[in-house]
């Protein structure tokens, strides 16, 4: 499938370090969104620029009528966003964020286990998500680590599982003015919880997750190799993609476009995870307490 694609153009604000990366590509380079967009032949634009920069580059983007695959998040804000996926709607673009995780041979498994109730009725998820030393620019924890887990919670839940409120309570322990470090719990319809622990300043890389339910609990490492599924029975599922998620996820955008049909995982689940981001922030404002959330419809 990416065999139909040309890279035309490598934009970056340093001229410089976009004439290496487009040395490699055999494509043409400049410092100029405004160039790349002029370009008739430009159908699709990939964004992998600081968080805070999205909603200007994507505004542009899909002024100039341009099917659009951005790093996570779309926006900052949701209504921002919410913008942006009527515009594409209208205009017959496709959008999509990079929740690449979604295109992994281990995180679909468990969505089949989820699912189709082979972990029993779900009662509990656990999560936890280190980097070391890592602080992102113009973002918190939540909305950098957060939200490759609040997408893959959003792609595993079943239509009857979905969050229902949020609770976060976040930590600043080098001065940043955002949090580094966080908790946050979503309350999912019935009786079940996922609780999610972030850090950017760990002392070593953590990417672990675990689903309790009434018959079965499973856990991934996704550090591991091989990847593999292990469940308290001792067995294990050894689980391997073939190729590299990111490769999905960019196949199956192009795969969109070509085909005229909704992507796999289109903009309404980034809606769904930056409404739960959104929540972390008022919810950290209140003390922890718990945020409800929005039913879809009414996004």
């Amino acid at each position: 499938m990416l065999d139909a694609c040309t890279v035309r153009w490598v934009c970056d604000v340093d001229a410089e370090r976009a004439r290496r990366a487009s040395t490699s590509v055999g494509a043409r380079s400049t410092s100029s969104l405004a160039e790349v967009l002029d370009d008739d032949e430009v159908e699709a634009v990939a964004i992998a620029t600081p968080a805070a920069t999205h909603r200007d580059v994507t505004h542009q983007c899909l002024d100039a009528g341009r099917h659009i695959f951005v790093e996570k998040p779309l926006t900052t804000t949701l209504t921002e966003a919410v913008v942006f996926a009527d515009v594409a709607v209208r205009r017959g673009l496709v959008v999509v964020c990079d929740h690449t995780y979604c295109f992994s041979a281990t995180v679909r498994r468990l969505r089949t286990l989820v699912r189709d109730d082979g972990l029993g009725e779900l009662r509990h998820i656990e999560s936890t998500r280190v980097n070391r030393g890592q602080p992102q620019p113009g973002v918190d924890v939540f909305w950098d680590l957060g939200h490759h887990d609040l997408a893959i919670l959003d792609y595993l839940l079943p239509p009857d599982q979905r969050p229902t409120a949020v609770s976060a309570s976040g930590s600043d322990p080098i001065g940043i003015g955002r949090a580094c470090a966080g908790e946050l719990t979503l309350y999912l319809d019935g009786t079940a919880t996922a609780h999610v622990r972030l850090d950017w300043l760990g002392h070593a890389k953590v990417r672990t997750m675990r689903f309790e339910g009434s018959r079965w609990a499973a856990s991934w490492d996704d550090l591991a190799e091989p990847p593999r599924l292990k469940f308290d029975s001792g067995r294990s599922i050894p689980v391997a993609n073939g190729f590299e998620p990111l490769h999905g996820a960019v196949r199956d955008f192009v795969g969109a476009i070509r085909e005229a049909r909704p992507p796999a995982i289109g903009v309404a689940a980034e809606l769904r995870v930056l409404q739960m981001l959104e929540a972390t922030r008022r919810s950290q404002e209140r003390g922890g307490a718990p945020v409800p959330l929005l039913s879809e419809g009414a996004l």
